[in-house]
């Protein structure tokens, strides 16, 4: 990057462990610094790089512009994107803007999804089996449960065999309206790559949970979009399966980490037992062609 930055200022927000900084560089733009951990130097050069490919797709992100390091941390800096959060303007967008929206996000996930990556780097089925194993065992252990939390797990044993021979793509990992942004062109943009991960395409929608329940008009262009229009009936049973092995291990998560969520995490388990009628039927109660 050939402009010096001339200021910065802190970002609070978001969960990421990164320092995080809106920059001031000497042209008078604006953009994201992102400073982690030595420790961390694969995976956010990983992200570097993954982005540097969507970029090239002409995909909405925020445009990487530079990566360095020093002997103690790793630094990225991103084009800013102006806008406003998902979250924050859902209430006032039509159920048809918000169904444009989802298009727009299922399009990006397709072209994510698309680029190429070596099938021999994960043996998906092998991987999430003993993440499944993990997740139940944590349940377990909990000191909390939930109400429908054996039917959960029955769902889950009885269709975990789906995991096989399965794709590996890259993903976003934490593909949901907390990380969307309407642009200043009213048009959708995707932030924030640090989970990204490989693994297989469908896994992305588990967190359905949190646009779904912000945004049945959202969720279901995201899905439309993705597939085309012609969703495979096997999705809508491992849409389930994703969703319930992750309601499964926030429950321990929360214990651990954040006891306030342990309510919202209990809240969630159920309304994905209801979406899909105590698991007796395969497509959620919100979607709608």
């Amino acid at each position: 990057m050939d402009t010096r930055i001339l200021s910065r200022q802190p970002i609070s927000k978001g969960w990421s462990s990164d320092q995080k900084y809106k920059v001031k560089f000497e042209d008078c733009r604006f953009g994201l610094l992102r400073v982690a951990d030595w420790t961390a130097f694969e995976g956010k050069r990983s992200e570097f790089s993954l982005m540097q490919k969507l970029a090239a797709k002409g995909c909405p992100i925020s445009q990487p512009l530079d990566f360095w390091t020093d002997t103690s941390y790793v630094y990225s800096v991103f084009e800013w994107l102006d806008g406003q959060d998902m979250v924050d303007v859902v209430a006032v967008l039509s159920d048809q803007e918000l169904y444009d929206l989802g298009c727009q996000a299922g399009s990006f996930l397709r072209t994510l999804h698309s680029l190429p990556l070596d099938q021999g780097k994960r043996d998906w089925n092998t991987f999430y089996q003993a993440k499944i194993d993990q997740k139940i065992a944590a349940y377990l252990a909990s000191r909390y449960s939930y109400k429908n939390g054996q039917e959960m797990i029955g769902f889950v044993q009885t269709n975990r065999h789906l995991l096989t021979q399965r794709p590996i793509v890259y993903q976003h990992g934490d593909f949901h309206t907390g990380n969307f942004l309407l642009g200043t062109d009213r048009h959708l943009k995707v932030l924030d790559f640090d989970r990204h991960d490989i693994g297989d395409p469908w896994e992305e929608f588990n967190r359905m949970i949190f646009t779904a329940s912000l945004s049945p008009a959202l969720a279901c262009g995201q899905i439309d979009s993705y597939f085309e229009e012609n969703i495979p009936e096997k999705f809508w049973t491992m849409l389930a399966l994703y969703l319930t092995v992750n309601s499964l291990g926030a429950l321990s998560w929360a214990e651990k980490v954040d006891p306030d969520q342990i309510p919202l995490m209990k809240e969630q388990a159920e309304l994905v037992g209801h979406w899909f009628g105590g698991y007796k039927t395969i497509i959620p109660t919100w979607y709608s062609k």
